[in-house]
């Protein structure tokens, strides 16, 4: 962590106002002295926040020139090629203050008996429990968010009811053709694609179940999402279904909450875990994957999974990595 970020977090607002923490960026950035900060000076203040806790740059971070041109662009109201006192406020306002004074929430993705052992086993899946269970226990998150794939025994994802539901011509696999973790397409509107996989986390069952060996927090500041109760989608995603059409309660718990940052963990990395952060960028979240924290169905997903969430401007850091920025309790 910089000198500067180290200012910023133990200075105090004055009267709940932005202009004190203007004047300390204008103070450190300003290295032409005209009381404003041009483009390559917004730059330098950029490149001093985007670091990870030894310091250094994320490695998908390093080249954020077309993110602080665009940025610098839309924070300068009066086009004068500068920021000016009023505008830094806006940057503090509106973007500063998630960077320097994130509020965290960690979301614990599907770790369920299924997942662990059961009909759809993630191979060492359960390695991830006392890595979250560890992160659970010593690290001051104000919330925590559980969830759980939640299908009734109809759902359109199981291979055993592939026949229930009409198969587009489109589909490169028939109903009658298909098998175990083929992917199909089913008619609309819309169209679904739709990989067939076993039978698993069925209401109300024990494979539905989190992990007796998980630790279910006694935060008050806990709530819990069931997903993929419906039967004619599925819901990679905990934020909605894989159509986008019907949302969860995710994302208005953790807007009620003033959330800005979620650090994602549990299973599996290359369908629910990816998927939610994808979404939670796309909802204006700072979004982070903890990766000793998931795993992957398998390792070609989770390496395509993983560079679509770099693309999109997701932070991977280790277990160790959250102690440092987060803190402990």
């Amino acid at each position: 962590m910089s000198s500067f970020v180290k200012t910023l977090l133990s200075h105090e607002e004055v009267d709940g106002e932005a202009c004190s923490w203007a004047n300390l960026c204008l103070k450190q950035f300003d290295i032409d002295c005209d009381g404003a900060l041009n483009l390559s000076e917004f730059e330098t203040l950029c490149h001093t926040l985007f670091v990870n806790a030894s310091g250094e740059p994320y490695a998908n971070n390093t080249d954020l020139t077309d993110d602080i041109q665009f940025m610098f662009t839309h924070l300068d109201k009066d086009k004068d090629g500068k920021l000016n006192e009023l505008e830094m406020r806006t940057v503090f306002n509106k973007w500063l203050t998630e960077v320097v004074k994130p509020k965290n929430a960690l979301l614990v993705v599907d770790v369920q008996n299924d997942f662990i052992t059961g009909s759809l086993k993630v191979e060492d899946a359960e390695d991830v429990i006392p890595i979250i269970n560890s992160i659970l226990e010593t690290e001051s998150f104000s919330t925590v968010g559980y969830t759980r794939d939640w299908h009734p025994p109809n759902h359109i994802s199981f291979v055993d009811n592939v026949k229930r539901y009409p198969v587009d011509p489109s589909s490169p696999v028939s109903a009658e053709d298909a098998k175990l973790l083929d992917k199909v397409i089913f008619s609309g509107p819309p169209l679904i694609e739709q990989i067939l996989w076993p039978k698993h986390c069925l209401q109300e069952s024990h494979g539905a179940a989190f992990h007796k060996n998980l630790k279910i927090t006694d935060l008050k500041d806990t709530f819990y999402i069931k997903k993929g109760s419906q039967c004619h989608i599925d819901s990679y995603s905990a934020f909605c279904d894989n159509a986008h059409v019907t949302k969860s309660d995710l994302a208005a718990q953790l807007i009620k909450r003033n959330v800005t940052t979620v650090y994602v963990c549990g299973l599996a990395f290359d369908f629910c875990v990816g998927y939610t952060a994808l979404d939670a960028i796309d909802i204006g979240l700072t979004t982070i994957v903890i990766e000793d924290a998931t795993k992957a169905v398998n390792s070609k997903s989770g390496e395509m999974m993983r560079e679509k969430l770099v693309r999109n401007r997701c932070i991977f850091i280790t277990r160790k990595e959250v102690r440092i920025i987060v803190g402990f309790r």
